[in-house]
């Protein structure tokens, strides 16, 4: 409800979502009755903090490890079944116990990835998929979508817990609006099931939302528009205006799984509103599979290490769940793009027995700089790449990028950071190179961004299509029309298709009205504006046909 201002005159809690590959996060606001959207700004963003057990050195604080553990001998005093969250990465930290040993069937990590439908990720997929075979086999799970909804479930009931019983955010009389962020490059099949997920969890774990009939408002903004809008607010406020109207700024958005790099010209600032000018690249080589390149690279180091096995606790597990974290905590964020030669790392493995001429001293793996540099190149050539295909598609439009900013949790790298500092000067570009300012945890932007994004929905960005786009209805059987449009020929074929309603009339039912039928191999580039309009070649139009639905 609205006053006449167009204000809202009851209290507003926009509550934003990042459901990431490793980490997620949930920021919110309040905008009080009356309140212009325009008055809120990046440091009224709220992350909500702190999750359950976490206490383990370094982990993120306004983040959540997206992890469970379908533990066999549960703690009786401990409701929480499955465990999930920091309370599954506090143990794996502690080695060998049960987790370690169980690991192989009941430890879920990358549970999002089930929904992805990409070739590059079937290998996570496969993994996935195996492990929900067993916990079907022993009536853990009912369905496949259990794995992801016995982590969603938990962790809305914590932000509806934080929300309206312990700070008391949102009280009986207000509004709520959830902002979900998506992946840019998923099919329209995989974000709708990712948002039903999410729905359903919230459903779980607010009574205020329990009977289906009672409708969530959910909005929905794309992982890279969420980062920009926070990335972008946050430098405003901290070192004031340094964009305006026209500029174009490239976003990498470096996460677990995906790199996207989007290339965008701002149109407004306070809110910052903007257009797409390139189509997204998405590389996957994120944070995550650097992660799982580097768990492949030791468990190929200890191949021949066979007495790991003897107490059922695999070598994959204990490199998964004790060298990883140190590979991401300290390797990933403080290495420089330049490797010093001579430089050696060496990673926790309990039960490794010495070997100098296997590189192994007892329970550690030695890294050397030429096994990093080797284990990085695909990813920089892969980044390489992508830089490249933005600069071509921005220099073909005859724009020049003057910003290249990093979002996402995987942009504190400074190998990454390194990485395309060095492409930008190697190639002559001008851009400046904007990295997450100290203390600022660009982790949190995505969330945070939602929020943002979700206070004031006008102008929003236009962006390419990026699938077909139409609405399913049923068409009256006018003989007139029809001429109009099929021709006599069409027309006797097409009324035998026709059924009669409940009002007797014929109607052609399941019938596609065609806005944008995308196809990705055509020269010409369509946009999708606000107000669903769409922009071709040809202009601003709109195509309409009867078309049988194939069911």
């Amino acid at each position: 409800m609205a006053s006449q201002e167009g204000l809202p005159d009851v209290r507003k809690v926009v509550v934003g979502v990042d459901f990431g590959t490793t980490r997620g996060a949930v920021a919110y606001v309040v905008q009080e009755p009356g309140q212009s959207p325009d008055d809120l700004r990046s440091s009224d963003v709220v992350t909500i903090i702190p999750y359950p057990h976490m206490r383990a050195l370094r982990q993120d604080s306004g983040h959540l490890a997206m992890m469970t553990f379908y533990n066999p001998n549960p703690d009786p005093w401990d409701p929480d079944q499955p465990e999930w969250g920091y309370k599954v990465q506090n143990r794996l930290a502690h080695a060998p116990i049960t987790i370690h040993k169980a690991a192989d069937s009941r430890l879920i990590m990358r549970s999002k990835l089930l929904l992805d439908e990409s070739p590059e990720t079937a290998h996570i997929r496969d993994e996935l998929f195996e492990k929900m075979e067993e916990l079907l086999e022993q009536g853990l799970i009912s369905q496949p979508e259990d794995i992801i909804l016995d982590l969603l479930r938990p962790w809305m009931a914590e932000v509806k817990k934080y929300l309206c019983d312990k700070y008391d955010v949102v009280r009986e009389q207000d509004t709520v609006e959830f902002s979900i962020c998506v992946p840019s490059q998923w099919s329209v099949s995989s974000l709708h099931k990712l948002v039903l997920a999410i729905e359903r969890a919230i459903r779980d774990a607010w009574p205020r939302f329990a009977s289906p009939q009672q409708p969530i408002d959910i909005f929905t903004v794309r992982e890279p528009e969420a980062g920009v809008n926070a990335a972008l607010e946050h430098v405003l406020e901290k070192k004031g205006s340094r964009f305006q109207p026209g500029d174009t700024v490239m976003i990498v958005d470096a996460g677990g799984c995906t790199i996207e790099m989007t290339t965008y010209m701002i149109d407004h600032i306070h809110p910052f509103r903007f257009h797409e000018v390139t189509q997204t690249g998405t590389a996957v080589c994120g944070s995550d599979m650097l992660n799982m390149s580097f768990k492949d690279h030791l468990l190929h180091r200890v191949r021949t290490e066979t007495y790991f096995n003897k107490d059922s606790t695999s070598a994959a597990t204990l490199i998964e769940s004790l060298s990883l974290p140190q590979f991401e905590f300290l390797t990933k964020r403080e290495l420089d793009f330049e490797i010093p030669d001579g430089w050696v790392e060496r990673y926790y493995i309990p039960g490794l027995k010495d070997s100098k001429a296997k590189g192994f001293s007892e329970q550690q793996v030695h890294v050397s700089s030429t096994e990093l540099t080797d284990l990085m190149d695909p990813i920089y050539n892969i980044v390489y790449l992508t830089l490249t295909n933005q600069y071509i598609q921005a220099y073909e439009a005859s724009l020049e990028i003057g910003t290249v900013v990093m979002v996402g949790g995987f942009s504190s790298s400074k190998m990454l950071q390194g990485c395309i500092q060095k492409w930008l000067k190697d190639g002559g570009t001008g851009s400046e190179l904007m990295t997450p300012l100290p203390g600022h945890d660009s982790g949190q932007d995505v969330a945070r961004g939602a929020v943002l994004r979700a206070l004031n929905k006008s102008h929003g960005p236009s962006r390419f299509v990026r699938s077909s786009i139409g609405l399913l209805l049923h068409v009256q059987n006018t003989v007139k029309d029809l001429l109009k449009e099929e021709g006599m020929e069409e027309l006797f074929k097409l009324q035998r298709l026709a059924k009669r309603g409940e009002d007797n009339v014929p109607y052609f039912y399941d019938c596609i009205h065609w806005v944008r039928r995308w196809n990705p191999a055509s020269a010409s580039v369509s946009r999708l504006g606000t107000h669903s309009r769409i922009r071709t070649t040809g202009g601003w139009q709109k195509r309409s046909s009867i078309t049988r639905r194939a069911v």
